[in-house]
């Protein structure tokens, strides 16, 4: 496995990450998006996760543009004795232990909060609800199941 594959692979997890944290954090943004909230915080809000989508996606559509800037000439031709589907499913597990580490806890403690609790639950409540409900959903598909991912990819490999 050539460097710049090592390399470029990475870079598409990390627009993987970049993505799953804006999804994470979708419900919190409609939330803030339709609350009374100013106009210049919700027009804020909107940019950020607007940019991290065009982030994720030129990071995804260009791997090696990216990696050519990171590592040097000549060690782009050096291989490594590492298997590429290995190497891909020890990432995305990777990817879904992180999600999972900070997700369990967070549910944890939302639990606690949400039995102490003597008001009914308001909006905000319920975006942390989904949100949980959806890093654990996506945690536990990275970490076990993210074949589907890895076979994604691969899209756009020369002999994919």
């Amino acid at each position: 496995m050539l460097n710049t594959q090592i390399v470029g692979v990475t870079v598409r997890l990390f627009s993987v990450w970049i993505a799953t944290w804006g999804l994470r954090n979708l419900p919190a943004f409609w939330v803030f998006g339709v609350s009374d909230a100013p106009l210049s915080a919700r027009i804020f809000s909107y940019t950020i996760s607007f940019l991290m989508l065009l982030i994720a996606m030129l990071l995804w559509h260009f791997p090696l543009t990216v990696t050519k800037k990171l590592i040097p000439v000549a060690a782009n031709t050096e291989s490594t004795n590492l298997n590429l589907p290995q190497f891909r499913n020890v990432c995305t597990s990777l990817l879904g232990l992180w999600v999972l580490s900070s997700a369990v806890p967070n549910s944890g403690y939302a639990v606690v909060v949400l039995l102490a609790r003597s008001s009914p639950l308001d909006g905000a409540a319920h975006a942390s609800i989904a949100r949980l409900t959806l890093d654990i959903l996506i945690g536990i598909w990275l970490l076990f199941g993210a074949r589907g991912l890895t076979k994604f990819t691969q899209l756009g490999e020369p002999g994919a």
